[in-house]
């Protein structure tokens, strides 16, 4: 899967997450190259640290949270709907909704 409308780099992205009776962001990153796309949300906003290698599979990315010092282990994956990334997150045996857009 190639990521042609995104050029590589490091982008500031506010995540949004929705859970059961949960609607928070998340200041962070994303970091686009050929085949992969990796999130990564700093410790200090109460959650975190996630650091997320997606690797491209077909019309989806999914990683493992790899942060080191992380809290929390997380499966996500994501795809582009229109302009916005939306995907699941799963932690901590919660499933959460999330989505960011690169802008």
């Amino acid at each position: 899967m190639k990521t042609k409308k995104n050029p590589p780099g490091r982008k500031p992205v506010l995540f949004r997450f929705l859970g059961h009776m949960q609607d928070e962001n998340l200041k962070g990153e994303v970091l686009v190259r050929d085949g992969a796309m990796v999130i990564d949300i700093p410790r200090g906003q109460g959650e975190g640290p996630y650091l997320i290698v997606g690797k491209a599979c077909n019309h989806w990315f999914e990683g493992k949270n790899s942060a080191a010092g992380m809290q929390y282990n997380v499966d996500a994956k994501w795809t582009m709907v229109g302009e916005t990334y939306v995907g699941t997150w799963f932690e901590s045996d919660e499933d959460f909704l999330f989505s960011f857009e690169l802008g």
